[in-house]
């Protein structure tokens, strides 16, 4: 072999490496990840996570061609071909400072959120139902991811819920809040189901609302456990 066909050899082996690899920004960094056993985008960003992402961080923006990507958006993108990535950038952070960032801003949205649990009950009583019931969808999806980002603190932190006891009339800890919101939003389902609106009305006012109150008087106590966890760590 003379030293022009060898040196094509060579070119066409780092070609063909290179077209096994795509570049990955992490927090800055680039890395070169293997992609040859990476069919799409939700396979992609799982490999990240666990060759690229430290054991101590955890993957919390992701920017796709250049653009952010909502959660709604991830899973929109989870069938996108790796062939139409030109670039992937994302970011991450330590489990408990975006716990720390995550739990004090429900201090800002549970009152606004339980004040549309009663806005809600307004427009079903007087008879619009339609609005009201396009409210109660956009408002429970909220306390849906609320309620998963309790579960994420609570399993990511190992914080035991129930040894967080609540400082209000009714003696509980934070554990039995979940327990609690689990039945009301049963009980919500069932009547919107059966068009029960007095029933749908008062179980928004005067169960859901006082409920997502008293998780917000239970915050302080949860961001003081994820406070002790960080120390602890």
């Amino acid at each position: 072999m003379n030293e022009s066909s060898a040196r094509t050899d060579t070119m066409n082996t780092d070609h063909k490496s290179n077209e096994n690899c795509m570049e990955i920004t992490v927090d800055g960094h680039t890395h070169d990840l293997n992609i040859s056993d990476v069919p799409n985008f939700k396979d992609l960003i799982r490999k990240i996570e666990l060759e690229l992402v430290p054991e101590d961080r955890v993957l919390t923006h992701i920017f796709l061609n250049g653009e952010f990507l909502t959660e709604e958006q991830e899973i929109l993108y989870a069938g996108f071909g790796i062939d139409d990535i030109a670039t992937l950038e994302v970011k991450t952070e330590e489990p408990v400072k975006l716990a720390l960032t995550s739990l004090n801003d429900t201090l800002d949205y549970l009152p606004e959120l339980a004040g549309s649990f009663e806005k809600t009950a307004e427009k079903i009583r007087s008879g619009d139902f339609a609005a009201g019931l396009e409210y109660l969808n956009e408002s429970l999806a909220l306390v849906q991811n609320f309620n998963q980002l309790i579960e994420g603190v609570r399993q990511v932190l190992m914080i035991d819920f129930f040894q967080i006891k609540l400082e209000d009339d009714e003696g509980e800890n934070f554990a039995a809040l979940s327990n609690h919101l689990n039945n009301i939003a049963k009980e919500i389902l069932a009547a919107a189901q059966s068009q029960n609106w007095i029933e749908l009305a008062d179980l928004l006012e005067y169960e859901l609302s006082p409920l997502l109150y008293r998780y917000l008087g239970a915050m302080p106590f949860i961001i003081e456990a994820v406070q002790k966890s960080e120390k602890s760590n």
